[in-house]
C-alpha cells in the first residue's frame, strides 16, 4: 500500500528542510549515467562528480559511508 506523507509529517519536514538548504546553497544532486552522483553548483553551473577517495569509483549514495572527493573537468 502506498501512502502519501503530509507536509506536517516529521520526515517530510526534514526532507523539505534539506531541499531548502540545498536551494539556499545553490546545490543540486543528480544521478549520472555511471550510476554515480553529480553535484552541481546551480549558481555557476559547474558539475562535480562524487568519487570514492580510495578507488576513484563513482559513489552512488549521499551521504556516502566513506571519504569521497569531488572532481570536475576543465
Amino acid at each position: 500500500m502506498t501512502k502519501k506523507l503530509t507536509e506536517k509529517h516529521p520526515f517530510m519536514i526534514k526532507v523539505n528542510k534539506l531541499y531548502d538548504i540545498m536551494s539556499e546553497m545553490d546545490i543540486r544532486i543528480e544521478t549520472n549515467s555511471m550510476g554515480g552522483l553529480n553535484i552541481i553548483d546551480t549558481k555557476t553551473n559547474i558539475m562535480y562528480k562524487a568519487k570514492d577517495n580510495d578507488s576513484s569509483q563513482c559513489i552512488p549514495d549521499f551521504p556516502y559511508f566513506a571519504e569521497f572527493k569531488l572532481v570536475t573537468e576543465d
